[in-house]
């Protein structure tokens, strides 16, 4: 057998006045990470971010309550197409008040500041609502220039790679400070084309506008349906089961049967035509855990990669050992991301990780649009928070997704949800196109100047 090459160590060499005052780790100044900045001072002056904001702080740990009505943003929301799709968290009003280091304002350039995976996301607060940004989060405030351009250069390999130099801490827990932040750099070449870049974010964040409305509209018409515009949340603790429900459900725990997570199950059995999931598949599919390669042409999902209720392959595999088809929905059925759920709309095929099950759903009885839209909705989720099992680490197993009951309502308005949800993903893929239209262009400038 050949014998393997040892790996070849990269040497750098710093000068001693690049040497920063709080840096002396080998990681920050990786050849890569100089040659970056090397590359972007020979399109000709840079300027530092703490020259283009007065104000890069990061938020403040909210106060959540039930009673508040304005929105707690965490780390988690931050990023494109995410301030809507997250779980959403609130504040009092009274707190926002008292408490302005956290407060968002219209326009502020949100980043995350921390965590393996989300670090570097970054977005634009777009909205007129106030806001309250937790402590993992930096606002960029009063910049000289464009927030939507800053935003898409961050988005860019010139930005993420600034990201990836500063971050301090392990694998386990990583961050990045406003300090840090401060010290980016970024060419004035982009500066005369900011409104042209900016545009297409502008535009982008519209289409994602569009997409959530759409959405909602699908809910609305799900519960006007249903009668459930007046439904009263049962807030009761306790509740007398039968034997007989005990025996159908071949569990005896008092989880299985708490009121929250019966309500809508036992609303929909006497008010509304039903099935059974396992009435509406044709099977489900258990998923495998499978490397990325780089070689691999099939496209790989694991739970991060559903995105609302969009499937987004982030990459490949050589041999996938798993496959949906288009229009088969993926359900995430391990840990916190339990009841997550998408539909395969991108490819012809695609392969899962073992964390998620395939549902092939039988289209002659019904869409599987109007499948998705019920199983996202609070109808759906509390009945997958009823059968999870296992207390640190939960599970849901197929047997009992096939219990979960499907409400059904007249067919002309299942299939005006399943096109307001398919004009939904819609607009996000031009939105995700604009975006990357975006992140070129600031590329290809940068590059054209580089090498003038």
């Amino acid at each position: 057998m050949e014998k393997l090459k040892e790996p070849m160590a990269v040497w750098n060499t710093v000068n001693l006045t690049d040497i920063k005052p709080d840096r002396f780790d080998a990681e920050y100044f990786r050849k890569d990470y100089q040659d970056n900045l090397s590359y972007l001072k020979k399109t000709g002056d840079t300027y530092k971010f703490s020259r283009l904001f007065k104000y890069i702080k990061r938020g403040s740990q909210p106060l959540y309550s039930n009673n508040g009505t304005i929105k707690a943003l965490r780390s988690v929301n931050v990023g494109f197409m995410n301030f809507n799709e997250t779980r959403q968290e609130y504040v009092t009003d009274s707190f926002f008040e008292t408490n302005n280091r956290g407060q968002v304002q219209k326009e502020d350039v949100l980043i995350t500041s921390t965590g393996v995976g989300t670090l570097g996301r970054t977005s634009v607060w777009f909205y007129n609502d106030k806001a309250y940004c937790d402590g993992h989060i930096t606002i960029l405030r009063n910049g000289s220039v464009d927030p939507y351009f800053i935003t898409a250069f961050l988005n860019s390999k010139y930005g993420l790679i600034q990201f990836d130099q500063n971050f301090r801490g392990s694998s386990g827990q990583i961050e990045i400070y406003p300090y840090d932040i401060s010290k980016f750099v970024i060419p004035e070449c982009l500066f005369p084309h900011q409104q042209e870049i900016g545009d297409y974010l502008r535009k982008a964040f519209e289409l994602q506008q569009e997409a959530y409305k759409q959405k909602q509209k699908s809910s609305e018409i799900l519960e006007s349906e249903l009668g459930l515009n007046d439904f009263q949340k049962d807030d009761s603790k306790f509740r007398v089961t039968r034997l007989t429900e005990l025996s159908g459900s071949r569990r005896f725990d008092a989880q299985c049967f708490k009121p929250e997570f019966l309500q809508y199950e036992l609303f929909i059995r006497e008010n509304n035509k039903h099935n059974t999931l396992s009435e509406l598949l044709n099977r489900i599919l258990k998923g495998n855990q499978q490397f990325i390669s780089s070689k691999g042409d099939k496209p790989y999902v694991s739970i991060k990669d559903i995105s609302g209720i969009d499937v987004i392959a982030k990459g490949n595999v050589s041999i996938p050992l798993s496959k949906a088809i288009n229009e088969d929905l993926l359900l995430a059925v391990t840990g916190a991301t339990i009841g997550k759920i998408g539909i395969v709309n991108r490819y012809p095929s695609i392969s899962f990780s073992g964390d998620i099950l395939g549902l092939s759903v039988n289209k002659e009885k019904i869409s599987p649009w109007y499948l998705l839209a019920v199983l996202s909705s609070p109808i759906g989720q509390t009945q997958f928070n009823r059968w999870v099992t296992g207390s640190t680490n939960g599970h849901l197993s197929p047997s009992d997704v096939r219990k979960i009951i499907v409400p059904r309502i007249d067919s002309l308005q299942e299939d005006k949800i399943e096109n307001l949800l398919r004009t939904s993903l819609k607009s996000l893929a031009k939105s995700e196109e604009l975006l990357l239209k975006a992140k070129n262009r600031v590329e290809e400038l940068i590059e054209v100047a580089a090498t003038k």
